[in-house]
């Protein structure tokens, strides 16, 4: 019976059982072709076309890299496919024998901690008590654990399904990663500091003053857009956006601080207020709740019923307008 990773339309790995020879396991080129297929991702077949390493040649390296921006010696891979050993260094898997190969996966500390019971960096402790020739079984890395990263070898029906998540929770850390490190850069590119705060105008106060709903645009961590109708108000020269701490607009904000606001006068649809700009503080405490009481009673003429959950993202605007359409 062998198994095959598949893809689906949601971009999974599902079993795939075929009755065929005694070869039973997920093949090389399929564990290829899925990870190439996720998005955003850079594979790197090591070859001497390429000028890889000889010692690297016929492994394959898979980075995360949707822009296409990142230097080539500045890549570092969530997910490697290893065919041998490397001499005097990586050996314990003995990968020369006929038909090994292992797969290399990056968990990060709390996931690798989850997996195998204990911190990366306490491995060298543990190092002793694992077969690293062992095939179909997680493993700690054997030479990198204690950065987090965990390996099987020759994957087959013990592992096959977690192999799946393994990959796509590596893919989802490295999107995270590169989101944070693309914010930084965005936050304070070299010799550009953040644009300066632009004064609210009259007509922009006095449409935001009004029980006018508002849309907030943020950024998930692959770069899509995230849409929402909020409640908003002003504080200050900030605009205060009324929301829960885990939403995905909130989380989004960790990642990138930049939004987009658009507004519509509940009176006139054709008159609007637009606004760019990025969230430079997270209020909560009795702070908030002065605020969040003032927004509610602004829309329901209440306060806000609920007494937890909440917080305030004071967003400083870069763009404010108010424009008529037609």
């Amino acid at each position: 019976m062998k198994i095959a990773l598949i893809r689906t339309t949601s971009n999974r790995i599902v079993l795939d059982r075929k009755p065929e020879s005694n070869d039973v396991g997920v093949t090389e080129a399929e564990i290829i072709e899925y990870v190439s297929g996720l998005q955003g991702v850079v594979s790197l077949t090591a070859s001497e076309e390429n000028g890889a390493p000889t010692a690297a040649w016929g492994d394959t390296f898979f980075y995360y890299d949707p822009e296409g921006n990142i230097a080539e010696n500045q890549r570092l891979p969530f997910a490697t496919l290893v065919t041998h050993d490397y001499a005097g260094w990586d050996t314990e898997s003995h990968l020369d024998r006929d038909g090994i190969f292992r797969v290399n996966i990056a968990s990060g500390r709390s996931g690798f901690e989850q997996l195998l019971g204990h911190a990366p960096a306490e491995h060298a402790a543990h190092h002793d008590e694992y077969d690293y020739a062992a095939t179909d079984i997680l493993l700690p890395h054997p030479t990198y654990a204690a950065q987090g990263w965990v390996s099987i070898l020759n994957p087959a029906e013990r592992t096959s399904m977690q192999l799946r998540k393994l990959l796509d929770d590596a893919h989802d850390l490295a999107v995270r990663r590169y989101a944070e490190k693309a914010g930084a850069r965005l936050r304070d590119p070299p010799g550009l500091r953040c644009p300066p705060m632009t004064e609210m105008t009259a007509d922009v106060r006095r449409l935001l003053d009004r029980p006018n709903y508002a849309h907030l645009a943020t950024l998930l961590p692959d770069g899509a857009p995230h849409v929402v109708p909020v409640w908003i108000d002003i504080e200050g020269d900030n605009v205060a956006v009324l929301t829960g701490p885990g939403s995905q607009k909130a989380r989004n904000i960790e990642h990138d601080p930049r939004v987009a606001i658009s507004l519509i006068d509940v009176d006139n649809p054709y008159r609007s207020v637009l606004i760019r700009g990025r969230v430079v503080e997270r209020v909560d405490g009795d702070r908030a709740w002065g605020i969040i009481d003032r927004i509610s009673r602004k829309y329901t003429g209440q306060p806000y019923p609920l007494r937890t959950g909440r917080i305030i993202l004071l967003i400083q605007p870069d763009r404010a307008q108010a424009v008529t359409f037609g």
